[in-house]
């Protein structure tokens, strides 16, 4: 059921939302704030009127988790949390090591209040591939950090995009990477939002 569950998740994630959305949609909520619980409510929605957890419960906010998968009695099969950061985040030590710290975290929280339950860290990561100009500092968050990172690596920011998720990769080796969006655009910035999917061992 673990396996059913994190796979009809991942399409979701990777091909409903997506699907659903107008287009520019989901560059401009990655661009004008963390988008992770605007994903965590709907992946909530799905789940509960989709077909394979007809027998199921879905409880966000659920004893401190962000979501969790109920059978009927109310026992937690899978427990899921969500983070959001930016490409440049996994660029940085010290900011690779706070969300580190913070998975970790979630990951005691859970063995510790669902023991034996299976648990995911789900971790959005918003590419802005251009700069951010001056007139949309303000608007789009973190427009400061976009910028200098992007200058740090020539605008490259193919090789500034990848070599994060490499640095994640080395932190957490059991990450699996897949895409949500490529080249949607938003105040004429084209935006790549990505997922990390890393589960608890």
């Amino acid at each position: 059921m673990e396996e059913e569950l994190i796979s009809y998740i991942e399409n979701i994630i990777s091909n409903e939302i997506q699907d659903q959305a107008v287009e520019g949609e989901l560059a401009f909520l990655s661009l004008s704030s963390k988008i992770e619980q605007n994903f965590r409510d709907r992946i909530a929605v799905k789940l509960q009127y989709s077909d394979i957890c007809d027998q199921l419960i879905i409880a966000r906010e659920y004893k401190r988790c962000d979501l969790a998968i109920l059978d009927i009695n109310l026992s937690p099969i899978l427990i899921l949390e969500f983070k959001a950061c930016y490409s440049f985040d996994l660029v940085m030590e010290k900011k690779i090591n706070e969300y580190k710290l913070e998975i970790e975290k979630d990951f005691s929280k859970s063995a510790e209040k669902f023991p034996g339950t299976p648990m995911y860290s789900i971790l959005f990561i918003t590419h802005s591939k251009n700069l951010i100009p001056r007139n949309l500092y303000g608007v789009v968050k973190y427009h400061s950090q976009i910028n200098k990172n992007l200058k740090l690596y020539d605008n490259n920011e193919s090789r500034l995009n990848d070599e994060g998720k490499s640095n994640f990769r080395n932190t957490f080796p059991q990450i699996e990477y897949g895409n949500i969006i490529q080249n949607d655009i938003a105040f004429d910035i084209s935006v790549d939002l990505v997922y990390g999917l890393i589960k608890k061992r």
